[in-house]
C-alpha cells in the first residue's frame, strides 16, 4: 500500500506566482481504530497545521514525485525496534536480546556486503524493508542504525538488586548535600510511563553490539561506516515531573526562572538516570569511540536538552558525583563493597533539532507537527503527568499517522531538506511506506507541474494562525 498526499493550492495565487496553501489531504493511510471519533477533529486540526509548515518564506520544488517515510517506533515495554539505512535500502527490524533470529529483507542484497552482514549478525528480525526512491542511490559501505523513543526513567525496577543498590547509594547522596529530596520508597516507578525499564538491559546489549560490529567490520570492509541515529526522547523527563519550561509562541524551550538553578535541576535528573543506567550510557560512549558517528536528537519528553545551559549542568553534575559520593559513604561499604563497585560516570552529548544526512535521508523526532506537543507547548507534559494517573488519558492516544505524513510531506517539498528518505520516532508505531505527491488547485484542476528544477517561492499570505506560521519561521522550517 502506497500513501498518498496531495497539495491543494489556491488558484488565483498560484497564476500570480505565488503558492499559498490552503490544505493537504491523504489518501490510503488507514484511520484511527480506536478513539476514531474523540479525535477526529484534532486529526484535522493538526493535519491543517502541518500542511501549514510548509508554507513560510520558503523555496520550494512542486513536483511530483515519491518519497520514502519511515517510522522507527519505540524501544521500550519490551519492543524493541530501530531502524537501519545502507545504499539505497531502508529497513524496520526487531532486536531480540537472546541474539537467535537472524533476519534479512526479503529481496536481493549483495551477500557479504556491509547491510547482508549486519542484518544477519544475530538477534535481528527485519519487519518491514523498501528501497529508496530515485535519484537517492545512498552508500552501500555507510550503514545508519536508528535508536528510536527510549523513555529512560530515573527510575529502577524493585527486582532489580544491583539498580535498587544504585538507587540507595544516589538518594544518600541527595540527602547528604541537602538537595531537599524526599526518598521515594517506589523507586521511582510512576516515571516508567511507558515501561521502558522492560527494554533497558536489552539497549545495552544491542549498543555494545553495534560498537562491537563497527570495531570489527573494518578489517573484512575496510570502506566501511558505521553512523548510530538516536531519534529523541532518550529520557522521561516528563512523567512525574514539574513543569520546568514556559509557554512559549515561538517552538523553543525557555526554562522557568531562574534559568541557572532550573538547569541544574534538570540536569540533576539527567545525571540521576545516568547514575541509575549506567550500563547502558557506557555503551552510547563506546558507540562514540568505535563508529564513525554518532548524532542525538532531542524529542519533546527530553526537549530541555535543546537548551546548552542543560547539557552543561548534566554533565557537570556527572563530573561532582564521585566526591558527592566519598563525601556520603567515605569507606562505608554498599552491598557488601565499596560504593566504587556501583559508579561509572557517563557523558551527556548535546542534542540538535534534526539532522540531514548527505546521502539524501531526513531524521527528526516528529514534534515540530505535533501542536500540543512541540517545544515550548506545555499541554504535552500537562496532559502526561494527568495520565500518570488517570489511565483512560493515556489510553486514548492515538497514533495520529495523518498529521505527521503531512508533515513530512510538507518538509519534503522545501527545497533545503532535498531527501529521498524521511526518518522519525515519536508515535511508538514503526512504519515505512511509499508517499507519492501530488498537486492540484482549489477548484480540482490538477496543477502543470514546471521542470524539475525550477523553484518556486512560497508566502504566508491570508493564513489565519499567523502565531503557529512564526514558530516555523523562527525555527527555519
Amino acid at each position: 500500500m502506497v500513501y498518498k498526499t496531495r497539495f491543494i493550492w489556491s488558484k488565483s495565487d498560484f497564476q500570480r506566482g505565488v503558492l499559498s496553501l490552503v490544505r493537504c489531504d491523504t489518501d490510503g493511510i488507514p484511520p484511527e481504530v480506536s478513539f476514531a471519533n474523540l479525535w477526529a477533529q484534532k486529526i484535522r486540526r493538526e493535519q491543517r497545521h502541518a500542511s501549514l509548515t510548509v508554507n513560510v518564506k520558503n523555496t520550494l520544488k512542486l513536483r511530483k514525485q515519491a518519497y520514502l517515510y519511515m517510522d522507527v517506533g519505540r524501544w521500550l515495554g519490551g519492543g524493541q525496534y530501530f531502524g537501519v539505512v545502507c545504499g539505497g535500502e531502508a529497513c524496520v527490524c526487531e532486536y531480540s536480546p537472546d541474539e537467535s533470529s537472524p533476519g534479512r529483507v526479503k529481496r536481493d542484497i549483495p551477500a557479504g556486503g556491509l547491510l547482508d552482514q549486519f542484518l544477519n549478525s544475530g538477534g535481528i528480525e527485519t519487519k518491514h524493508g523498501s528501497i529508496i526512491p530515485p535519484p537517492y542511490k545512498g552508500d552501500p559501505h555507510h550503514l545508519y542504525v536508528i535508536i528510536p523513543d527510549v523513555h529512560l526513567p530515573a527510575a529502577v525496577s524493585p527486582k532489580d538488586t544491583e539498580k535498587v543498590l544504585r538507587w540507595n547509594v544516589y538518594q544518600k547522596i541527595l540527602q547528604v548535600e541537602n538537595w531537599g529530596s524526599i526518598p521515594e520508597p517506589n523507586y521511582g516507578q510512576k516515571r516508567d510511563f511507558f515501561g521502558s525499564l522492560q527494554s533497558a538491559d536489552a539497549l545495552a546489549r544491542f549498543l555494545t553490539k553495534i560498537a562491537k560490529f563497527s570495531s570489527e567490520i573494518g578489517s573484512q570492509l575496510p570502506r566501511a561506516q558505521v553512523t548510530l541515529v538516536q531519534i529523541g526522547d532518550m529520557y522521561e523527563l516528563w512523567s512525574d515531573r514539574p513543569i520546568d519550561f514556559q509557554q512559549s509562541r515561538r517552538s523553543e524551550v525557555v526554562l522557568t526562572e531562574p534559568a541557572g538553578d532550573t538547569a541544574r535541576t534538570i540536569g540533576e535528573w539527567i545525571s540521576c538516570t545516568h547514575f541509575l543506567h549506567q550500563e547502558i550510557f557506557d555503551a552510547f560512549d563506546k558507540c562514540k569511540a568505535e563508529l564513525s558517528e554518532c548524532v542525538f536528537l532531542h524529542g519533546n519528553h527530553d526537549s530541555y536538552l535543546s537548551v546548552p545551559a542543560v547539557v552543561q549542568a548534566a554533565n557537570q553534575r556527572q563530573a561532582a558525583l564521585r566526591s558527592l559520593a566519598e563525601r556520603a559513604f567515605g569507606s562505608e561499604q554498599v552491598g557488601g563493597g565499596r560504593w566504587e563497585s556501583h559508579f561509572k560516570t557517563t557523558k551527556i552529548p548535546s542534542r540538535v533539532r534534526d539532522f540531514h544526512a548527505p546521502e539524501g535521508i531526513f531524521f527528526e523526532h516528529g514534534q515540530r507537527v505535533d501542536r500540543f506537543n512541540r517545544d515550548g507547548e506545555t499541554s504535552g507534559p500537562e496532559t502526561t503527568n494527568a495520565a500518570v494517573s488517570i489511565e483512560s488519558l493515556k489510553a486514548g492516544d492515538s497514533t495520529r499517522r495523518e498529521t505527521f505524513v503531512t508533515g513530512a510531506s510538507a518538509a519534503y517539498l522545501i527545497r533545503k531538506c532535498d531527501f529521498g528518505l524521511y526518518v522519525m520516532g515519536h508515535t511508538h508505531d514503526p512504519q515505512i511506506k511509499l508517499v507519492e505527491i501530488s498537486h492540484c488547485t482549489d477548484d480540482s484542476i490538477p496543477v502543470e507541474l514546471p521542470p524539475i528544477d525550477a523553484a518556486w517561492d512560497s508566502a504566508a499570505a491570508n493564513l489565519v494562525d499567523s502565531a503557529y506560521l512564526a514558530d516555523h519561521a523562527q525555527a527555519g522550517r
